[in-house]
This record gives structure tokens, sequence and C-alpha cells, in this order.
């Protein structure tokens, strides 16, 4: 079986071979989006590390002995793909930035990042990069000093990939100080490219609602908006809002914009009352722009918006199917995160003892909020986590920062759901 795992390996490499290769893309308008980590820590405990991606484009470009040079990161590269090499262009000169020929193990000095030094290959593998087989030209270099404040180490690695260009950077110094070691790493490797008029890495964003829209009486506002969301990339979200249009009479008469927080997916939609009025309808749509280099731009519906009607807080004496509660239902709480107070909402069908209890993790009761007969109807509560409050379950008891269990009971009903407490 592994001898037929190397043919196939030699096969997939062949293959790709005899296809010409691009280990660098050079064109004026490509763009690249990267993964941009940093860590820096020492040997007494100090660690700090964070991730961004920047992005950047090739806009500048220099003509030199009829050979077009573009500006990649400050310096001036061209790619020759009949040699497979990479030049540089520096105060008039071209050097060797690369050379792609080069086998495993094979030593060469090389101008690549403007400073000749001397790079070791690794040759030239097939990984599968941002979801294809691809060729990978990998070289690596390090160096040392040793003697003064500090002996330093200092080790690069590079990868070019066929049909994207550079595509990993890695650079890493260790410090060895006279009482600690000093730890130093800077990596970025690109997750999305347009190379020409091709989307390397382009991907999908999906929105969707976590309940069904229905008709809302004026005194259920505001409530809150929940929503589903699917993105790969949720650090590069840049806005997140429910676009929010309330009609009278068929016209336009206030525009809304309610942010959906990003940690819980959740948005308050509260106008004001005086932009509200019997017989209004409301259309509503879910709008989610990211940073990436393709611009994503994703609405709930795909299309159009979700509609609704606002209708009366009183019911008629009949009482109209619209007004009538049909099912039992657990609301989440708002806000949450809370501090020092939330609201949680209930609906309960029919006539019969209704408990509403708070929990903290290990399932101690902390607070009874409900704990009698209700009627059939929609209820709303508010939750104090103050010292004193008279709902705690244990006597002057200060809540602290934390997850919360709420959980109503109504006859065979049970329904729990999670708040969180921030101080």
């Amino acid at each position: 079986m592994k001898y037929m795992n190397l043919l196939l390996a030699i096969l997939i490499l062949t293959t790709i071979e005899n296809i010409a290769q691009n280990y660098f893309h050079g064109r004026t308008g490509d763009k690249f989006q990267v993964e941009a980590y940093m860590k820096n820590s020492n040997s007494l405990g100090f660690k700090e590390e964070n991730y961004t991606y920047p992005n950047f484009s090739i806009s500048d470009s220099l003509l030199f002995d009829n050979v077009m040079y573009y500006n990649y990161d400050g310096k001036y590269y061209s790619y020759d793909s009949l040699n497979q090499k990479l030049n540089i262009y520096i105060n008039g000169k071209v050097h060797l930035a690369v050379d792609f020929n080069q086998p495993a193990n094979a030593a060469q000095v090389l101008y690549f990042g403007g400073d000749h030094m001397n790079w070791k290959s690794y040759g030239v593998s097939v990984k599968n990069i941002l979801g294809k087989d691809r060729l990978v030209y990998k070289m690596t270099k390090d160096s040392s000093y040793l003697g003064g404040p500090s002996n330093r180490f200092m080790e690069w690695i590079v990868e070019f990939v066929d049909g994207i260009g550079l595509y990993s950077y890695y650079y890493h110094v260790w410090d060895m100080w006279s009482s600690w070691d000093e730890y130093k790493t800077n990596s970025e490797k690109i997750v999305f490219a347009k190379v020409g008029a091709t989307a390397i890495n382009f991907y999908n964003q999906k929105i969707s609602l976590t309940e069904p829209v229905k008709d809302k009486k004026l005194n259920e506002f505001g409530y809150i908006l929940g929503v589903n969301v699917e993105n790969p990339f949720p650090s590069l979200i840049s806005k997140f809002y429910v676009e929010y249009n309330i009609y009278r009479s068929g016209i336009l008469n206030a525009t809304k914009i309610f942010n959906i927080d990003p940690s819980t997916n959740l948005a308050f939609i509260n106008p004001a009352s005086s932009d509200l009025a019997v017989g209004d309808s409301i259309a509503f749509r879910c709008i989610l722009q990211d940073t990436s280099i393709f611009n994503n731009m994703t609405t709930c519906p795909e299309t159009g918006y979700y509609t609704y009607k606002i209708l009366s807080n009183i019911s008629s004496v009949e009482g109209s199917e619209n007004d009538r509660v049909s099912e039992y239902q657990l609301g989440q709480n708002y806000p949450n995160p809370f501090n020092p107070t939330t609201i949680i909402k209930y609906d309960i069908v029919k006539s019969e003892n209704v408990s509403l209890k708070v929990y903290d993790v290990l399932g101690n009761e902390v607070a009874t909020l409900v704990n009698e007969e209700k009627q059939p109807g929609s209820y709303e509560v508010e939750f104090q986590s103050a010292v004193g409050n008279q709902q705690s379950a244990r006597s002057n008891q200060q809540l602290v920062s934390g997850i919360y269990f709420y959980q109503l009971r109504a006859g065979d009903f049970v329904q729990t759901k999670k708040m969180v407490l921030l101080r």
C-alpha cells in the first residue's frame, strides 16, 4: 500500500510540474489578505499574542531594462517563468532573490527581502493549500550572534505556492540574556487572494432568524431579535445590524438601525414609542458585512424584507386568534450579558401554578422570581442581582460575575435558558 501511495504522490507531482508554474504573482491589481500572528514571551512567564488580518494589493511597478518589476512589500520583484527564478531590483541593479530550481538541502546566497543571505532549499512538494493540491517551494535561513548583551538565534522560513505566490512567512528570535530568555515570533500566511480574475478561497456567510416572524402588540416593544450566523472568520465582521423600516398607510415613516452583538447574535429592537402606532407595517432585514478583500455583504432574508404588523394591546371581548397565547414560551433575557438587572418574558397558555427560578452553574437556587398561579397571557419579570435582593434565595448575597440559568415551570412545561452577569 505504501508503494502505491508513493507512486500516486509522484504521479501528482509529475502532472502538476508538466504545467507552467508561477511561484510569484506580480500583476497590478492583485489583492491578498493574510492571517498575521504575533507572539512575545519570556522564561519568566510573560506572554502576549494576537491575530490580525491585514490586506494589501500590488499597485506600483517600474520598468528596468525592458522588464517590469512589481512592488511587493516595499521591494520590486520580477518573476522569470521561463527559468523559474525570482529577481529583485535594488538601486539600479538586478539580483537573484529566489531560484525555484534548487533541490532539497541546496544552499545559495540570495537577495530575497533585499539583503544577501545564505538560504537553504527544502525543494518542491505537494500540499493542500486553500482547498487545492498545489506545488510548494520552501526555503529557510538561520543565523546566530554570540556575545554582547545577549546570545541571539534567528530563523526564517518562507513558502511559495504555485498559482498564489508568497504564501507564508515565519520569523523567530530567541535572545538569551544573563538571567532570562526572550522569544519573539511573527508569521503571516495568505487566507484569501484575488489573482487576476480568480478569487482564491472565497467564502460564503449565512444568516437566519432563530424564531419565526409574527405580528406584535405595541407593549411587546422592545424585544430581542436572535439570529444564527455561519461565518468562518468572525473576527473580520465589520458591520452587523438590523435595518428596520416602519410604514404607515403605505408610506415610509421611519428607518432605524439596531446593532446585532456579534458575541451573542442578539439585537434589542426598541424604536421610540412616538415612531410606532397600531396598524403600522414593519419591514426589516439583517445585514452582515466583513473586511475581507471580497467585501462580502450578506442579508437575511437573501432578497426583500421580513414583514409584520403592529397590533393593539387590547383584546376584543371574543378574543381574536392573534391576541391569544397559543403556546408556552420562555424568552431570552435582555440585556444579556447584564448588570445589575435584566428582563425575562414568558407566555402561559392556561391557568395554573407557575414558577420561575434562577440557578448558578452548580445547580444552587439563587432566586425565585415567580411562584404563584397565573392566568393565560404574556408576562415579564425583572431579575435584580444587587445585594439584599428580596428575590434571592440567600439573603444579602451579591451574585458574582458568571453564567446563570433561569427555569420556567408551568404544569408539564419546563424550559431553561442561560444568562450572563458581568460586573
